[in-house]
């Protein structure tokens, strides 16, 4: 349940920072990349249950990258007033990998992927 809590707070903050410096990213209240930063927090949990075991920490944070892709880019454009670009969704979307593969890492070596399952 930890790495809910740094998804949940991590990813609209990654999500803001992005529509922040990107000027094909926009959300015109706070609440858009909060709710598109849940939505994803609870999709990477699901994957982390399902895909994240020893030794396939490359493929897990790969995997998320592919999910978040798309997500983020359509979920963010259903917003009335918010823009998302597909370079944008990219953009965020590594960025958010490279947080998950910190958590994913994490998970690893204090042994709470075992506590996953």
């Amino acid at each position: 349940m930890s790495s809910f809590w740094i998804k949940a707070f991590a990813i609209p903050a990654i999500l803001a920072l992005t529509a922040w410096v990107l000027p094909d990213v926009r959300y015109d209240a706070w609440f858009m990349p909060v709710t598109v930063g849940l939505i994803l927090a609870v999709a990477g949990m699901l994957m982390e249950y399902l895909l994240l075991r020893e030794g396939n920490l490359w493929f897990a944070t790969f995997a998320d990258f592919v999910v978040t892709v798309p997500v983020v880019y359509f979920f963010s454009n259903m917003f009335a007033g918010a823009e998302m670009s597909f370079t944008g969704a990219l953009i965020a979307s590594l960025l958010i990998a490279a947080s998950e593969f910190y958590v994913h890492r994490w998970l690893l070596r204090t042994g709470r992927v075992d506590k996953l399952a």
